[in-house]
């Protein structure tokens, strides 16, 4: 009489993160996805935070910023079980917005060539650059991937270059925490401001 044996391949339990392991805010939320190498009859996924699911491949949403260590358990009919844990890192990213008071198209240094409000981390933003009879000159409300403004005024006016002198910007920005800017403030004990003065230096 022959007896045959069943033998499977070991259970390894694992997953991956999506959009990635580490995301910034204000996105908190996950999709986990199971790629354990065998079909399980259960999985215990413990997501860091007090959190649990038994879902095969559950989202979950953080409530704050931090690096959680997730866990997930699996187990097959036949009793063989396995487990692995990842990382989750909830990042925040820097919140700042600064404005410049001069710049010169002609300048030999490409940084000074264009008036560009430096800043990071905003969700909303506006700047208009006005001349001193109230004009509108610009205006771009353009933020990149990070929060930050992607476009600059160049000095020119309908494709002509404007005259040297003082121009009025303003902005309003809000920030990915819900804050809004509160303004510029060049000097120590100054007010900051949402409006002010820029120099176009011919």
């Amino acid at each position: 009489m022959t007896n045959l044996v069943t033998v499977s391949a070991p259970l390894i339990a694992d997953f991956t993160a999506l959009p990635d392991s580490v995301i910034n805010i204000p996105n908190y939320t996950f999709n986990f996805q199971n790629t354990t190498n065998l079909d399980s009859a259960t999985y215990a996924w413990n997501f860091g935070d007090g959190s649990l699911s038994p879902e095969k491949n559950p989202v979950h949403t953080y409530k704050d910023t931090g690096v959680f260590v997730v866990q997930l358990s699996v187990s097959n009919i036949y009793g063989c079980q396995s487990s692995v844990t990842h990382t989750a890192h909830v990042k925040t990213v820097p919140q700042y917005l600064f404005v410049p008071n001069a710049f010169e198209p002609a300048s030999i240094k490409s940084e000074l060539r264009t008036f560009n409000v430096l800043g990071e981390g905003m969700v909303t933003y506006s700047l208009q650059i006005y001349n001193n009879w109230g004009q509108l000159l610009f205006q771009t409300s353009a933020l990149d991937g990070s929060g930050a403004p992607k476009n600059g005024w160049d000095g020119n006016i309908n494709g002509q270059p404007a005259p040297q002198g003082t121009y009025v910007w303003k902005i309003n920005a809000r920030f990915i925490d819900g804050s809004q800017w509160q303004g510029m403030k060049y000097r120590n004990g100054g007010t900051p401001s949402t409006t002010g003065i820029i120099h176009l230096i011919r």
